[in-house]
Protein backbone atom coordinates (compact mmCIF):
# COMPACT_ATOMS: atom_id res chain seq x y z
CA UNK A 1 0.00 0.00 0.00
CA UNK A 2 0.88 3.98 0.15
CA UNK A 3 0.81 5.61 3.16
CA UNK A 4 -1.92 7.65 3.52
CA UNK A 5 -0.41 11.01 4.25
CA UNK A 6 1.93 10.28 0.94
CA UNK A 7 -1.47 10.00 -0.99
CA UNK A 8 -1.36 13.18 -3.24
CA UNK A 9 -0.71 13.96 -6.77
CA UNK A 10 -1.07 17.91 -7.18
CA UNK A 11 3.07 18.91 -5.70
CA UNK A 12 3.90 22.28 -7.98
CA UNK A 13 6.88 20.79 -10.15
CA UNK A 14 10.24 22.64 -9.00
CA UNK A 15 11.11 23.83 -12.45
CA UNK A 16 13.90 21.45 -13.02
CA UNK A 17 12.03 19.31 -15.41
CA UNK A 18 13.00 15.71 -16.42
CA UNK A 19 11.57 12.92 -19.25
CA UNK A 20 12.44 10.10 -17.19
CA UNK A 21 13.65 8.33 -14.25
CA UNK A 22 14.31 4.88 -12.33
CA UNK A 23 13.08 4.39 -9.23
CA UNK A 24 14.75 1.53 -7.05
CA UNK A 25 17.45 -0.08 -5.84
CA UNK A 26 20.00 -1.36 -8.02
CA UNK A 27 23.13 -0.19 -6.90
CA UNK A 28 23.68 -3.75 -5.23
CA UNK A 29 21.30 -6.16 -7.32
CA UNK A 30 24.27 -8.65 -7.98
CA UNK A 31 21.16 -11.19 -7.77
CA UNK A 32 18.89 -9.46 -9.90
CA UNK A 33 20.66 -9.35 -13.55
CA UNK A 34 17.73 -8.40 -15.27
CA UNK A 35 17.26 -4.87 -13.18
CA UNK A 36 20.73 -4.23 -13.35
CA UNK A 37 20.77 -4.61 -17.83
CA UNK A 38 17.55 -2.56 -17.71
CA UNK A 39 19.33 0.32 -15.18
CA UNK A 40 22.51 -0.40 -17.89
CA UNK A 41 20.37 -0.13 -20.85
CA UNK A 42 18.44 2.97 -19.89
CA UNK A 43 21.66 5.09 -19.03
CA UNK A 44 22.95 3.97 -22.16
CA UNK A 45 19.60 4.92 -24.33
CA UNK A 46 18.71 8.18 -21.86
CA UNK A 47 21.92 9.42 -21.00
CA UNK A 48 21.25 12.65 -18.73
CA UNK A 49 17.70 12.52 -19.64
CA UNK A 50 17.06 10.34 -16.82
CA UNK A 51 17.53 10.19 -13.18
CA UNK A 52 18.05 7.52 -10.65
CA UNK A 53 16.87 7.44 -6.86
CA UNK A 54 15.43 5.21 -4.37
CA UNK A 55 13.89 7.93 -2.11
CA UNK A 56 10.61 6.95 -0.55
CA UNK A 57 9.77 9.89 1.54
CA UNK A 58 9.05 13.52 0.62
CA UNK A 59 11.87 13.49 -1.88
CA UNK A 60 10.18 11.37 -3.90
CA UNK A 61 7.41 13.33 -3.75
CA UNK A 62 8.98 16.39 -5.95
CA UNK A 63 10.66 13.97 -8.27
CA UNK A 64 7.39 12.66 -9.09
CA UNK A 65 6.29 15.99 -10.07
CA UNK A 66 9.03 16.81 -11.87
CA UNK A 67 9.22 13.93 -13.99
CA UNK A 68 6.82 12.87 -16.67
CA UNK A 69 7.45 8.76 -16.80
CA UNK A 70 9.28 6.62 -14.10
CA UNK A 71 10.49 3.52 -15.35
CA UNK A 72 9.88 0.91 -12.59
CA UNK A 73 10.93 -2.66 -11.98
CA UNK A 74 10.25 -5.71 -9.74
CA UNK A 75 11.72 -9.31 -9.07
CA UNK A 76 10.39 -11.32 -11.81
CA UNK A 77 7.90 -14.12 -10.08
CA UNK A 78 3.89 -14.46 -10.86
CA UNK A 79 1.84 -12.42 -8.75
CA UNK A 80 4.57 -10.59 -7.00
CA UNK A 81 5.25 -6.77 -7.31
CA UNK A 82 7.05 -4.25 -5.97
CA UNK A 83 5.27 -2.28 -3.35
CA UNK A 84 6.87 1.05 -5.61
CA UNK A 85 3.35 0.36 -7.81
CA UNK A 86 1.88 1.57 -5.01
CA UNK A 87 3.96 4.36 -3.98
CA UNK A 88 4.40 5.57 -7.44
CA UNK A 89 0.99 5.75 -8.32
CA UNK A 90 -0.69 7.18 -5.48
CA UNK A 91 1.73 10.37 -5.16
CA UNK A 92 0.76 10.91 -8.93
CA UNK A 93 3.66 9.67 -10.47
CA UNK A 94 3.29 8.10 -14.14
CA UNK A 95 4.63 4.86 -14.26
CA UNK A 96 6.16 2.27 -16.63
CA UNK A 97 6.12 -1.49 -15.37
CA UNK A 98 7.12 -5.02 -16.50
CA UNK A 99 4.03 -7.11 -17.63
CA UNK A 100 3.50 -9.28 -14.09
CA UNK A 101 0.63 -12.24 -13.77
CA UNK A 102 -1.66 -10.80 -11.56
CA UNK A 103 -0.53 -7.54 -11.63
CA UNK A 104 -3.89 -6.59 -13.63
CA UNK A 105 -5.97 -7.90 -10.55
CA UNK A 106 -5.46 -4.52 -9.28
CA UNK A 107 -4.00 -1.85 -11.85
CA UNK A 108 -4.39 -2.28 -15.75
CA UNK A 109 -1.97 -1.50 -18.38
CA UNK A 110 -3.04 1.01 -20.36
CA UNK A 111 -5.39 2.16 -17.38
CA UNK A 112 -3.52 3.15 -14.38
CA UNK A 113 0.10 2.49 -15.73
CA UNK A 114 1.88 1.42 -18.80
CA UNK A 115 3.57 -2.12 -19.18
CA UNK A 116 6.55 -3.13 -21.22
CA UNK A 117 7.83 -6.67 -21.93
CA UNK A 118 10.90 -7.23 -19.65
CA UNK A 119 13.86 -7.15 -21.27
CA UNK A 120 12.50 -5.97 -25.09
CA UNK A 121 15.02 -2.82 -25.31
CA UNK A 122 13.06 -1.82 -28.84
CA UNK A 123 9.53 -2.06 -26.94
CA UNK A 124 10.38 -0.77 -24.05
CA UNK A 125 11.81 2.10 -26.41
CA UNK A 126 8.41 2.40 -28.32
CA UNK A 127 6.54 2.50 -24.82
CA UNK A 128 8.60 5.29 -23.70
CA UNK A 129 8.83 7.29 -26.89
CA UNK A 130 4.63 6.94 -26.81
CA UNK A 131 3.99 8.05 -24.00
CA UNK A 132 5.98 10.65 -23.95
CA UNK A 133 4.83 11.89 -27.17
CA UNK A 134 1.10 11.53 -25.68
CA UNK A 135 0.82 13.71 -22.85
CA UNK A 136 -3.26 13.97 -22.21
CA UNK A 137 -3.17 10.10 -22.70
CA UNK A 138 -0.39 9.88 -19.91
CA UNK A 139 -2.11 12.60 -17.70
CA UNK A 140 -5.48 10.18 -18.43
CA UNK A 141 -3.49 7.33 -16.98
CA UNK A 142 -1.53 8.86 -14.32
CA UNK A 143 -5.28 10.55 -13.00
CA UNK A 144 -6.39 6.97 -12.89
CA UNK A 145 -3.57 5.08 -11.70
CA UNK A 146 -3.71 7.96 -8.68
CA UNK A 147 -7.47 7.74 -7.72
CA UNK A 148 -6.77 3.16 -8.17
CA UNK A 149 -3.98 3.60 -5.78
CA UNK A 150 -5.88 5.24 -2.96
CA UNK A 151 -7.88 1.77 -2.70
CA UNK A 152 -4.82 0.85 -1.30
CA UNK A 153 -3.52 2.30 0.86
CA UNK A 154 -1.99 0.96 4.42
CA UNK A 155 -5.04 2.21 6.12
CA UNK A 156 -7.32 0.52 4.03
CA UNK A 157 -5.08 -2.55 3.94
CA UNK A 158 -4.88 -3.06 7.67
CA UNK A 159 -8.71 -2.84 7.51
CA UNK A 160 -9.40 -5.50 4.86
CA UNK A 161 -6.70 -7.68 7.01
CA UNK A 162 -8.79 -7.12 10.00
CA UNK A 163 -11.90 -7.69 8.41
CA UNK A 164 -10.69 -11.48 6.98
CA UNK A 165 -8.71 -12.34 10.46
CA UNK A 166 -12.17 -11.25 12.70
CA UNK A 167 -14.86 -13.45 10.42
Amino acid sequence: GVIDDMLFHDRPPSGVRRPLAFVGTWREQTANQERLRLVHWLRATYGDAISFTFDALLALNQLLADTEIIVGDSYQADHYWSNRIYEILGRGGFLLHPRTVGLDAEFRDGEHYGAYDRGDWTGLRERIDYWLTHADERERVRRAGFEQAGQYTYAARCRELLAAVCR
